[in-house]
């Protein structure tokens, strides 16, 4: 049942890019909160977020956002 879970959202959220593409929104914010969602149906699933060295901050709604930040300042 998850794995059903997994690929409808994934699915929904190509839709819901594609539809934005034609609508001629922004495509990085678009992308950004697609994957955010997505990160959230994870997390919600059960799956775990940001490797194995990941130190959650104790909120469910929080977890992904810091698995961001954590990424940029990796990146910088």
């Amino acid at each position: 049942m998850t794995t059903f879970v997994m690929y409808a959202a994934a699915i929904i959220s190509v839709a819901i890019v594609i539809f934005m593409l034609i609508k001629k929104m922004d495509i990085k914010i678009t992308l950004f909160l697609m994957g955010i969602v997505l990160m959230f149906v994870g997390c919600a699933l059960g799956n775990p977020l940001g490797g194995e060295d990941f130190v959650s901050t104790g909120s469910v709604f929080l977890d992904p956002l810091k698995v961001i930040a954590d990424q940029f300042k990796s990146t910088i």
